[in-house]
């Protein structure tokens, strides 16, 4: 039988789904989505499509992975280009619900497959982690422009404080990165390569579970690190990195300036200032680095993961 696509779109408090050809609402709460789930389930051709709405979904997706009900979890800018495309301008919920089904139906969005527990909770202390650190900055750099004593002495406090939750914080991600063996040995292979740190390390682990199980062009793909060309006819414009996944760019744009630029690694420094003499700029010699990196890292990954032995940590080649 032809699959059948149900498009949920979700919001903090409810859930707008359409299926077969009707619209209802349900309140987005754990025992409303686990009877939702349930009576979706019993047609075994059924696939959900939802929106990635920064966790409001996981309370829906959660309750389809326990049941063994499909569910894709697309980018909101996938379907916003596929409105767009069919000339579509208004948006509301109830629109977006059909959407999204019609949007599966179009592109028949591969199944997202249920997380591990363990990385969902070190990737949620890896998120606190970096909000932590963004608000210790922000409390440094107001304490450089406070006069009044009381008022100093507060922010002083709240700079102790988020200090010691920043501490705290990264004792619970080494917790949990020594409860599950494949995430320490990820974790042991990657904080051996130049230029990569625990705190690199845990980023990758916990927001790319995909390292050394893809090939080299998804992983670099899934990073946003992969170029894509501009050209037409006759014209050729400069290849550019788009979409993937911030975070992980992020942190291997700060493994690689560690290894190419400050020359903890040999054949990086090389690459980096090959294309610098050459006349590309820094940055994106930078990323070129990057990409290069986390392609090495990937199958250094995979080499960890298919062998019990230690491979070499050799340079980046």
């Amino acid at each position: 039988m032809a699959t059948v696509y149900a498009g949920v779109d979700v919001s903090k408090l409810k859930l707008d789904v359409f299926l077969d050809g009707e619209l209802r609402e349900v309140s987005n709460e754990p025992k409303e989505c686990r009877k939702l789930v349930k009576e979706m389930a019993k047609n075994k051709d059924l696939v959900v499509v939802v929106e990635a709405t920064g966790g409001y979904e996981r309370t829906l997706t959660d309750a389809a992975h326990a049941v063994g009900l499909p569910v894709c979890v697309v980018q909101p800018r996938r379907v916003r280009s596929f409105a767009v495309a069919q000339g579509k301008a208004a948006k509301n919920d109830r629109m977006d619900a059909v959407l999204l089904a019609d949007f599966g139906m179009a592109m028949n969005p591969r199944p997202t497959p249920k997380p591990e527990d363990l990385r969902e909770t070190l990737r949620e202390f890896v998120d606190l982690r970096a909000q932590l650190v963004e608000d210790r900055v922000r409390i440094r750099n107001r304490l450089e422009s406070i006069r009044d004593k009381d008022a100093r002495k507060i922010a002083e406090k709240q700079f102790r404080q988020t200090e010691e939750a920043i501490k705290k914080t990264e004792a619970k991600i080494e917790e949990v990165r020594g409860q599950d063996a494949e995430i320490k040995r990820t974790s042991e292979v990657l904080e051996a390569a130049h230029g990569v740190g625990k705190q690199v390390s845990a980023i990758l682990v916990s927001h790319l579970p995909e390292l050394g199980k893809v090939n080299r062009q998804e992983v670099a793909s899934l990073a946003g690190l992969a170029p894509f060309d501009h050209e037409s006819g006759q014209w050729k414009g400069k290849r550019t990195i788009y979409g993937g996944r911030e975070v992980v760019r992020r942190a291997v744009y700060i493994a690689a300036t560690v290894a190419a630029v400050q020359g903890r690694d040999k054949v990086l420094a090389k690459a980096y200032e090959d294309m610098v003499v050459k006349g590309k700029p820094k940055k994106v010699a930078i990323i070129a680095c990057a990409r290069k990196l986390l392609v090495h890292l990937n199958g250094l990954v995979k080499a960890a993961l298919e062998a019990a032995p230690s491979p070499a940590m050799a340079p980046v080649n």
